[in-house]
């Protein structure tokens, strides 16, 4: 995964983009969450989208959070709903 990111990115790509609300990406523990942002270039991004439809809304925010600081990637996140 981290280099399908990076070829990605190499061909003009800015970042990557998640969610954890859809299956299967609601199975992803953190070390899958890590790898799958970790071939993001510098200057590039992830993009965190989330509805705030369940009452573990802030788990997710946490656990994206975590893995993105592990990872070393900018964070921009947007949240839907209610």
């Amino acid at each position: 995964m981290r280099a399908l990111v990076r070829q990605a990115m190499e061909e003009g790509a800015l970042g990557i983009g998640s969610s954890l609300i859809y299956a299967p990406a609601f199975y992803a523990d953190t070390d899958e969450l890590v790898a799958r942002v970790s071939g993001v270039l510098d200057g590039g991004a992830s993009a965190l989208q989330y509805r705030n439809k369940t009452a573990d809304a802030a788990l997710t925010e946490a656990r994206f959070k975590a893995a993105w600081a592990r990872a070393d990637v900018t964070l921009r996140a947007s949240r839907f709903g209610r």
